[in-house]
C-alpha cells in the first residue's frame, strides 16, 4: 500500500508471539489477498462461513433492483476524473452533500484514494457505463481487498479482525457482504437461524435526517462567494468550520501523535463524527399494519405547537416517509444477513470507541434502497490493532435481551443491548 503519511511506518508487519491455530487463508483464494487466521487462546479454528467477496441477494430481492447498466449515471471523464467539478459520478456525491449541509462545495469524497470523511448522503463511483480507466481515483470499493488483515480469536469477544500493517487514515478496508434479504425473509431467517448477523440498508431514513431543514440552509449570493458566510436572521456570520472544515484535520494529527506515543486516546479526539449510517440490528419486527407510527404527521400534529422549527421536523418525517414509499407503500429497508455466507466484515467486532467507520457507496446501482456498505479506517491505527466499529445498537431495542460489552475503551457504554 502506497502512503506519503509520514506516521505510517513502511515494512512494519505484525506477527504473534503465540500461535495455537493456524490457517493460511479462509477465503480460499476468493480475495485478492490472503487473510489469514491465528488463535493463540486455544486450539479451535472458526466455524465453517461461506466465503463471498460480493452480497447475494434472494430471488425476490433481485426482481427489486435496478442492475441494468443502462439506468447508472456515467462520466466521460479520461483524465481519471481528477476534476472533480466535470466528473459526472463526483458531481452526484457534492450534490448530496450541498442538499445536505446547506453550503457550496467543490470537492468532497475520495482524496487519493482514501476517504478523509463520512459523507451520510452516499458516495457515488464510477462505474462500467463510465469513460474513465480503471485507474480513476474515484474507483476504491469497487475493487478487490488490497489491505493485509488477519483473523484472530480475541479474549471475550469471539472472533476479530486486525491489520497486520500499519493503516493511514481513510484507508479502505473491506466491504459487508452476505444474503440480501426482504424484510419479512430477514424476520424467517432470524427465527430460524438468529439476527446477530443482521445489518439493515437504511440509508434513505439517514440521507433523509441528514437533509432535514436544509432548505433553510440554502446559501445565499454572499454564500455563494464566501462558503463560509450564512445568514441569522437577516446577520451576516461566519460559519464554524464543520464536514469540510480544517478542525478534524488538526485532530487526526493529535491523535496519531498520541497513538505514537502509545498513550489512550479521548473520544475528543475521534477522527471522524460516528454518523448511525448503518447499523447491526438485533430486531423483531412486526408486520406492516394500518396502525400510523406515533411520528406520524397526524400524531406530530396532535402535540400543539406555533413553532417553526416543529413544523419543520413534521414536514421532514413525512418527506423522509415519502421517500422509501415511492418503490411501495409496503417497502421497508432491506437486511444484509452474514450469518452462513459472508466476507471478512461479518467479524469486525464493536467498540465504543472504534477506528472504522461506515459509508454508503453506490458502485452497481444507483437504487437508493442498494448501497455498497464499506469501512474505512477513522485514525491512524498501527499494526497489530483490531479494527472495530459501532454497531450502533439501541439500548433497550429489544425486550429482555442484555448484551454486555467488553471493548474495554474508557468511554464504554458497558452495554449493547
Amino acid at each position: 500500500m502506497f502512503t506519503s503519511d509520514t506516521s505510517v511506518r513502511i515494512g512494519v508487519e505484525f506477527k504473534p508471539k503465540r500461535v495455537l491455530y493456524e490457517s493460511e487463508d479462509i477465503t480460499n483464494g476468493k480475495e485478492r489477498m490472503k487473510i489469514s487466521c491465528i488463535n493463540s487462546i486455544d486450539f479451535t479454528g472458526p466455524p465453517y462461513v461461506e466465503y463471498s467477496t460480493v452480497r447475494l441477494p434472494t430471488a425476490r430481492v433481485k426482481a427489486q433492483m435496478h442492475l441494468d447498466p443502462e439506468f447508472l449515471s456515467c462520466c466521460s471523464c479520461e483524465d481519471d476524473c481528477l476534476d472533480s467539478e466535470n466528473c459526472e459520478c463526483q458531481k452526484l456525491t457534492i450534490q448530496g452533500v450541498q442538499e445536505a449541509e446547506g453550503v457550496r462545495i467543490t470537492n468532497c469524497g475520495y482524496n487519493n484514494r482514501r476517504l478523509q470523511e463520512q459523507i451520510s448522503t452516499g458516495i457515488y463511483e464510477c462505474n462500467s457505463r463510465c469513460s474513465c480507466k480503471d485507474t480513476c481515483l474515484n474507483r476504491v470499493v469497487q475493487f478487490p481487498l488490497r489491505a493485509r488483515l488477519q483473523l484472530f480469536k480475541t479474549n471475550k469477544r469471539g472472533w476479530g479482525i486486525r491489520t497486520l500493517d500499519d493503516l493511514p487514515p481513510g484507508s479502505f478496508i473491506s466491504i459487508y457482504v452476505g444474503q440480501l434479504l426482504a424484510d419479512d425473509e430477514a424476520n424467517m431467517a432470524g427465527k430460524m437461524a438468529g439476527d446477530e448477523y443482521f445489518a439493515d440498508l437504511d440509508f434513505i431514513e439517514v440521507a433523509q435526517t441528514a437533509k432535514d431543514g436544509y432548505e433553510s440552509n440554502v446559501p445565499s449570493d454572499d454564500e455563494e462567494k464566501d462558503p463560509d458566510v450564512y445568514s441569522d436572521n437577516g446577520k451576516k456570520k461566519k460559519r464554524p468550520k464543520g464536514l469540510f472544515g480544517t478542525k478534524r484535520r488538526k485532530k487526526v494529527e493529535k491523535k496519531t501523535e498520541q497513538i505514537k506515543k502509545k498513550e489512550k486516546p479521548t473520544t475528543k479526539k475521534k477522527f471522524i463524527t460516528q454518523l448511525p449510517m448503518f447499523k447491526k440490528t438485533l430486531r423483531k419486527r412486526n408486520p406492516p399494519t394500518s396502525e400510523k407510527p406515533s411520528n406520524s404527521k397526524s400524531s406530530a400534529k396532535k402535540e400543539p405547537s406555533t413553532s417553526k422549527q416543529a413544523e419543520v421536523v413534521i414536514a421532514s418525517v413525512e418527506e423522509r416517509k415519502k421517500t422509501r414509499k415511492y418503490f411501495g407503500d409496503d417497502e421497508l429497508p432491506y437486511t444484509i444477513d452474514a450469518k452462513s455466507v459472508g466476507n471478512i466484515g461479518r467479524y469486525l467486532n464493536h467498540s465504543c470507541d472504534p477506528n472504522v467507520f461506515v459509508q454508503n457507496v453506490f458502485v452497481d446501482t444507483h437504487d437508493l434502497r442498494f448501497p455498497w456498505v464499506a469501512f474505512f479506517a477513522n485514525c491512524y491505527i498501527p499494526a497489530g490493532s483490531e479494527l472495530t466499529w459501532d454497531y450502533q445498537y439501541e439500548i433497550g431495542n429489544v425486550p429482555n435481551k442484555h448484551l454486555t460489552c467488553h471493548c474495554g475503551a474508557d468511554n464504554c457504554r458497558g452495554r449493547l443491548l
